[in-house]
């Protein structure tokens, strides 16, 4: 009897422990249409073709990928957890060779959760992680999003 009630009170604390978790658990927002993907409909569609040419001509020339994400809101989430999911649920880069950039930008994000550069292992030699950050914190002064204050 007694490890009835332990089990069941092991039961309700893991379930309590690891519910919340699941509530905020990162939401895919499906799969790329492009190499920019703009879900919070921030830019016209005509910028969004511009920048993914741009994009699509810079992987041609240097074999590294660049993607673009918009979203409204982190639902819950930091920049960090859901750009890192979305650089490993897409694939940004190649595969053997881990080349990828992701850019997230967050519409209605809060200050310091905004943006964030995501980068596979092997672009380390053209950007490293200090200097995504570097140019994050630079181009946070300038940096406003339209909706946002």
């Amino acid at each position: 009897m007694l490890q009835m009630s332990v089990s069941k009170y092991l039961k309700i604390f893991l379930a309590a422990v690891f519910f919340p978790l699941a509530v905020l658990a990162y939401i895919s927002p499906g799969k790329p249409t492009g190499l920019v993907n703009d879900y919070a409909k921030l830019l016209q569609s005509s910028e969004v073709a511009i920048l993914d040419q741009k994009l699509s001509d810079y992987e041609k020339q240097t074999g590294n990928e660049i993607s673009i994400v918009i979203v409204q809101a982190l639902n819950g989430e930091t920049a960090q957890n859901v750009a890192n999911n979305l650089f490993n649920e897409w694939g940004i880069g190649k595969k053997n060779k881990d080349n990828g950039i992701l850019v997230l930008i967050v519409k209605n994000g809060q200050v310091g959760n905004r943006m964030r550069v995501e980068l596979g292992y092997g672009i380390q030699g053209y950007v490293t992680g200090a200097e995504a950050g570097r140019i994050l914190d630079e181009a946070g002064g300038h940096v406003q999003l339209v909706g946002t204050s």
